[in-house]
């Protein structure tokens, strides 16, 4: 590379450019190029008295209009037959969290490529989460061995070495594991006196009648257990966040219970039909290792409004004029946002901010 700088600099006319900011805070010149002024100032020569200034005339108009005019609020509306037909759980969040990335992942067909070197991050915990707890259910499902944590460890180190990445990342999520470990281990002793698991990972579908053609429902669920009398009860993992029974009431979180009506009308076709007791969120965070947040009051009743309120979403996006809007509640947005850039939403988020100041 140093050779290549050298060879440039033998050009009849050389141009050396560096930015003034990066990610709009001021930067300092490399060092490189600091010593390069002390070499011209030692010859006489002022560097300032080497500046273009019509190029630099000519970049600092790049970025300078008279008329600033704001992207709007994105709000494609394709055509119906080019709108998704089947989506999973998760995915049924995300159109209620934020419909402009279902137009770009599923209309546009527009995915993020991964990063060639990407940073250990929470989806890579989490997944790294799933792995381990769905190893230790399937080889404890008969009997829970006394030694529960150190079996969990072992499967966690397992898993690490099997993901092929570097493991002295993994050391800093390590200690927060550990904790973890030895809470789901008291929590798996109680819990197990009076449930049993049916299932794990387990994957179903469901289709649901609208005034249109028929919608594809499709689910991962990361654990399904029975209690003695036959009901359900549907548990997701969770690495971290908040979630509260509160918001699965409100359908603010409707992943479970939407596993929850397919496990009632069989669509979790190796497990058949049961009713649901109770939903779980098991989140594997904080000073005691993990915590569980339970709804087990009204459950029948929201599978119900969750059942309509899935149909009314469905058919309103089945009318031709219902846009997909970037973000319509900001304040509920999803949690990662992988299209936020292509809605630009702090180009058209920040004037509404400045506009409603202005209003006010």
């Amino acid at each position: 590379a140093a050779h290549d700088v050298m060879q440039g600099l033998c050009a009849p006319r050389v141009v050396l450019t560096r930015a003034t900011r990066r990610d709009g805070s001021p930067c300092v010149p490399s060092r490189w190029l600091q010593r390069l002024n002390a070499v011209l100032e030692a010859a006489g020569l002022e560097p300032q008295a080497l500046e273009n200034t019509e190029i630099l005339h000519w970049a600092r108009h790049l970025d300078h209009t008279q008329n600033v005019k704001p992207a709007a609020r994105p709000a494609p509306c394709p055509p119906v037959q080019a709108r998704p037909r089947k989506l999973s759980v998760t995915q049924i969040e995300t159109w209620l969290r934020d419909p402009y990335s279902i137009y770009a992942r599923h209309v546009l067909g527009l995915k993020m490529l991964e990063p060639l070197e990407k940073p250990l991050d929470a989806a890579q915990r989490g997944s790294m989460l799933h792995s381990i707890l769905e190893r230790f259910v399937m080889e404890t499902k008969d009997v829970l061995p006394e030694d529960t944590a150190s079996i969990i460890l072992n499967i966690a180190r397992s898993e690490i070495e099997n993901a092929h990445e570097d493991p002295h990342a993994w050391s800093f999520w390590w200690p927060r594991f550990t904790r973890s470990a030895e809470w789901l281990a008291g929590h798996e002793a109680r819990w197990r006196e009076s449930t049993r698991n049916i299932g794990v990972e387990a994957r179903g579908e469901m289709q649901i009648e609208t005034s249109g053609q028929p919608f594809s429902v499709v689910a991962v669920a990361d654990r399904i257990d029975m209690f003695e009398d036959g009901q359900a009860v549907i548990i997701d993992y969770k690495s971290g966040g908040q979630y509260s029974a509160k918001a699965l009431q409100n359908g603010t979180l409707p992943q479970l219970p939407l596993e929850a009506l397919m496990l009632k009308s069989g669509g979790f076709s190796d497990l058949g039909t049961h009713e649901t007791r109770a939903l779980h969120y098991w989140i594997f965070s904080g000073a005691t290792g993990g915590r569980v947040t339970a709804l087990e009051n009204g459950i029948e009743t929201l599978i119900e409004q969750t059942q309509e309120s899935l149909r009314q979403l469905i058919e309103s996006y089945d009318d031709p004029a219902m846009p997909y809007l970037s973000l319509p509640r900001p304040e509920q947005g999803p949690r990662f946002n992988d299209y936020e850039h292509l809605a630009r939403v702090k180009e058209w988020g920040l004037a509404g901010e400045q506009s409603e100041e202005d209003a006010a």
